[in-house]
């Protein structure tokens, strides 16, 4: 019998790091390290403009 998952389907490290870096979360939440929410944001929106820039330099 194959064990269903309860949340999401991704089993697989690197699967799940590609997973955040496409939705612009950090990394560092995979170690345990959580930040307050306004600091979360803060590095978010750094990654969100990262994200945002080299997706205009492509154009």
């Amino acid at each position: 019998m194959v064990e269903r998952k309860k949340y999401g389907g991704i089993t697989d490290i690197k699967e799940m790091k590609a997973n955040m870096k496409a939705n612009c979360l950090l990394e560092s939440l995979l170690e345990g390290a959580i930040p307050s929410y306004d600091e979360f944001l803060e590095e978010r929106r750094k990654l969100m403009a990262q994200k945002i820039k080299k997706w205009f330099e492509t154009l």
